[in-house]
Order: C-alpha cells, then sequence, then structure tokens
C-alpha cells in the first residue's frame, strides 16, 4: 500500500499549522478526513514551491476537508516530484488533471511520460 510519508494528521487551523509547519520552506500536504476506522482518507493532494505553512493557511475555512498532513522538500523542484508521486498513488479531486510544473521549468514527473 502506498505511503504519503507525511507527518499528521492533524486539524486545518491557523494555531495548528503554527505550532506544526515551523519551518518557511518548499512542501507538499494532503487534505482530507478520518474515516469509520480512524484512516486518513486523502481527499485532495498539492504542493507549496516556496512557503508551506502560508499555503496550508489559504485552505483554512474554505475547505470541507478538516485535516491536513504535510512533508518537507529540499526544493521546489522535490516538491514537485513528490507532488507527482503522490497523484499517482492517491489522486482523488483532480479527475485525471497532472500536477503542474513550476513556468519557466523542464521539470518531468518521475513516474510518467506527462512533459516529456
Amino acid at each position: 500500500m502506498p505511503s504519503l510519508g507525511m507527518e499528521g494528521p492533524y486539524d486545518l487551523d491557523i494555531k495548528t499549522i503554527d505550532e506544526k509547519v515551523t519551518k518557511s520552506s518548499p512542501g507538499n500536504y494532503a487534505l482530507g478526513r478520518m474515516d469509520e476506522k480512524e484512516v486518513f482518507v486523502v481527499s485532495y493532494i498539492s504542493r507549496a514551491d516556496a512557503d508551506l505553512n502560508s499555503e496550508l493557511k489559504s485552505w483554512v475555512g474554505k475547505t470541507d476537508r478538516p485535516l491536513f498532513k504535510f512533508r518537507y522538500a529540499i526544493s521546489a523542484r522535490d516538491a514537485f516530484g513528490i507532488e507527482c508521486e503522490n497523484y499517482h498513488d492517491f489522486d482523488r479531486d483532480r479527475k485525471g488533471k497532472h500536477p503542474q510544473r513550476s513556468e519557466q521549468t523542464d521539470w518531468k514527473c518521475p513516474r510518467c511520460n506527462y512533459y516529456k
């Protein structure tokens, strides 16, 4: 079974985000909820190319997904690669729409021929 390799789940609120996501860093995140067996169910996957804390805060009060998981990335390119891996393993909301690479980059998905 695939794994996100992320910390959490945590409540998606400003206080918790500030307590848990303490570095200004690129990173990846998943939004979701717990199922009846107390298993985190991924419903949205994305990344932040610069500031994961700010990106997560942008979701507060704007989603019905009350929990988040996260991981830091060493660079925006690394975050893109991780997002692609997570997309292939856990896609729920994109309905087949592959993660977009940052403008003016030649990054390629590590799992498929997208952007080849």
